[in-house]
């Protein structure tokens, strides 16, 4: 399984040096944070701020109750990062 608390932090640091180079204008382009929501696991919901793209399976949308594609969209984008 996955160390959420450590995937957590090297997300956060990752997102700190994007912010850093927006500031200095850098002209290096961002890293792309991507997730993978597999197994049924809530916590894995705290690592979705932090992502910019997430993949998420129907296994994982169904332990959350949602019985389709459009449910999923529809809840757990209310979690993902904005932009």
């Amino acid at each position: 399984g996955r160390n959420i608390p450590r995937v957590l932090s090297m997300m956060q640091c990752i997102e700190s040096h994007n912010d850093c180079q927006q500031e200095d204008n850098s002209e290096k382009s961002p890293i792309i944070i991507s997730v993978e929501l597999e197994k049924p696991n809530s916590d894995l919901l705290d690592l979705l701020p932090y992502a910019d793209v997430a993949f998420i399976s129907k296994e994982f949308a169904g332990s959350r109750g949602y019985r389709n594609m459009s449910d999923s969209i529809r809840n757990i984008g209310m979690e993902i990062k904005s932009g």
